[in-house]
């Protein structure tokens, strides 16, 4: 039957004045490998998808394997990264000059037949026509960053930073370990918050009396507080914004990059199965002619067969892409999550205690010349609250310094090996687990950050294009051993127009040039550089002590200073009312309040016998102005009196 089909064919073709035509052995040659081909496709069609899963399992192996002999930089002075980094001279993983289609047929040594053809085992590949070990060459190392974040480490007094290959338990360790120094910066809060609070509620107005006491001082003080605490709040806004903004304008344009790439590579995948369709009806315009309709059908059907390593590659290229622009998109929401957190959590509270501030100034001015407002319940009440919100508002700045502080310390610890730490975690993380992948890529995903972060591995992305290029050459040069075919029968079948694939594997040749470039480490590791190295290890850190310093600033000294300055100076005018239903203009009521309160709290230090003495001392030593004032003053009905004056004595007792 074939033999009758060459003599057929050939005879068809001597009438179409075209090329001369094959001889009839190389006619049958070609027809019967035809034969097997969609012979072989017929006895495995049941397990068609078990044998594209073990061309997915070699292909995706080639691109995980560790082709470098050696991590040894290629140290020339034109070799920089990442513009020079660790390559591999292109190769074909599967090569149809070797195929298996009959028991005559085998594969050569270290390739194994899947669906037909020779496919060579991880880490070689077909060049000058045999299987051999892929000839990679190393390139420049990525460099190694200083971040110069060792002082935030020694301020944390943290242990040892593990070695980035230290167990999880080592890590846990290590972190817990940091825990310390914010601890016991949260403890100082709390006994800030505590003085603070006995101080409000429980003093006489005689604690720290370095705190101006005149009201010219009381409002230079608390405005250049409060305009140096609006400045801090302002430039650690913009600061953080400003980081937090940069990252996401980076992984704004990683995905656009990324999103592009994929676009590519799904007008690839349609291109490609267009193309497929077009061969489902490339026989239906040969009904005229059975022998070339068969023809067409064997010729079709082996076309198929060769473009399902072309679909393969696409489809690992694809979910590669795919579950990347996951982890991407994840990264960015939780960047923008911390951003959230981190920009506009900290404005609330700052706020409330600033507009505290300001109203409380506010009412002391008011009470200034109107003290006798100080015996009002209203007025009582809003004095009373200071405490508890100042309270609140310092225990929410040292908790604030803690977590940021023990933040910036895990950072600073992490960073410093941040990428044999990120080649690490990429090597241990199941991302299967964290994304759901329709084929298992952790290898590739865990190789391409080895090639990225460090430089010490060849490009697995670059891999799979020169796998998927060299598969589109393959099935060029497959329809060229048969394009005489064609020809001949083009003529009795328009359809045959239809089966070259030159023109669609072209396209796909162009289109993948500009891949290349986008999974180089040139057009990649900036943006990486930029948002870990520079934004997450150097930025981070030292915005985070920055935020501790603000916190502990404002939380610890400015705002209770302020609130102490008030209280006492409230608490000196209130001093007189404590002992008169009036008072006299010509008082000065702060003065007055300011010694009294001075003088309490110094006798408080006796024992009743002691205070006794000293007051006795004291007014006897008065001149007589000051005892007539007084006797003048102790005439009048009082809420309360704390010194009775002895009777008058006769000039003979006085003189006594």
């Amino acid at each position: 039957m074939l033999r009758y089909a060459g003599f057929l064919l050939l005879a068809c073709v001597a009438g179409q004045g075209l090329p001369a035509p094959p001889t009839e052995e190389q006619a049958k040659e070609f027809l019967e490998e035809l034969k097997n081909r969609s012979n072989n496709s017929d006895a495995r069609t049941e397990t068609s998808s078990e044998m594209l899963d073990r061309v997915l399992g070699l292909v995706l192996e080639d691109a995980s394997v560790v082709r470098l002999k050696s991590e040894q930089a290629n140290k020339s002075e034109d070799c920089t990264w990442p513009s020079c980094a660790a390559y591999c001279v292109p190769c074909a993983k599967t090569n149809k000059y070797w195929t298996c289609l009959s028991s005559a047929t085998q594969c050569q040594e270290n390739s194994e037949c899947v669906v037909g053809n020779c496919y060579a085992h991880a880490g070689y590949c077909y060049a000058d026509a045999y299987p051999q070990h892929a000839r990679c060459f190393m390139g420049a190392k990525a460099p190694r960053v200083d971040f110069h974040n060792t002082l935030i480490l020694r301020l944390g007094a943290v242990g040892p930073v593990p070695l980035p290959k230290a167990r999880a338990e080592d890590w846990f360790e290590w972190a817990r370990g940091c825990c310390l120094v914010p601890l016991v910066l949260f403890g100082v809060g709390i006994f800030v918050a505590y003085k603070t609070c006995w101080v409000l509620d429980f003093s006489r107005g005689d604690q720290c009396e370095w705190l101006p006491a005149t009201r010219k001082g009381i409002i230079v003080f608390s405005a250049v507080c409060l305009l140096f605490f609006c400045v801090l709040q302002v430039i650690r806004f913009k600061q953080t914004r400003r980081d937090i903004h940069a990252i996401e304008e980076r992984f704004n344009r990683l995905q656009q990059s990324m999103r592009h790439f994929q676009d590519l590579t799904n007008e690839l995948v349609e291109a490609e199965r267009t193309y497929n369709q077009s061969l489902y009806f490339a026989p239906d315009s040969c009904s005229n002619n059975p022998l070339v309709t068969s023809l067409v059908q064997m010729l079709a059907q082996a076309l198929m067969d060769e473009f399902a390593e072309v679909d393969v590659i696409l489809q690992a290229i694809r979910d590669t892409l795919d579950t990347m622009m996951v982890l991407l998109a994840r990264g960015k929401r939780a960047v923008h999550d911390y951003g959230v957190m981190v920009i506009y959590y900290p404005i609330l509270p700052a706020f409330v205690m600033l507009l505290t501030m300001v109203v409380l100034l506010c009412i002391n001015c008011y009470i200034w010349d109107r003290p006798k407002l100080l015996n009002d319940p209203w007025m009582r009440g809003v004095v009373k609250s200071l405490a508890p919100v100042m309270v609140i508002f310092i225990l929410f700045s040292a908790l604030s310094a803690a977590v940021v502080f023990y933040v910036a310390l895990l950072i600073s610890g992490v960073c410093l090996n941040i990428d044999e730490n990120l080649e690490v975690a990429a090597r241990r993380m199941h991302f299967r687990d964290v994304v759901p992948e329709r084929i298992n890529i952790d290898g590739v995903l865990q190789h391409t950050a080895k090639y990225y972060l460090r430089g010490t591995n060849v490009n697995p992305m670059a891999t799979l294009l020169q796998n998927f290029e060299a598969a589109l050459y393959t099935v060029l040069h497959f329809y060229m051993m048969f394009d005489w075919l064609v020809q001949a029968g083009a003529a009795s079948c328009p359809g045959l127009n239809q089966l070259s694939p030159a023109p669609l594997i072209e396209s796909l040749l162009e289109t993948t040039q500009g891949a290349y470039d986008f999974v180089s480490a040139k057009n990649i590791w900036p943006y990486y550089h930029s948002i870990i190295h520079e934004t997450t290890c150097r930025h981070f850190p030292r915005n985070g002590m920055g935020l501790v310093f603000i916190c502990v600033l404002i939380g610890f000294f400015f705002c209770p200073a302020i609130a102490i300055t008030i209280s006492n100076h409230l608490k000196h005018m209130g001093f007189h009312l404590r002992k008169a239903h009036s008072l006299k203009d010509n008082i000065d009521t702060e003065a007055v309040g300011a010694i009294g309160v001075t003088v309490e709290s110094k006798l408080d230090l006796l024992n009743p016998d002691e205070q006794a003495l000293l007051l006795d001392d004291v007014f006897c030593g008065r001149s007589e102005e000051v005892i007539a004032k007084y006797r003048e003053l102790s005439a009048q009905p009082r809420a309360s009196s704390k010194i009775e004056l002895p009777p008058v004595e006769s000039e003979s007792s006085d003189s006594a």
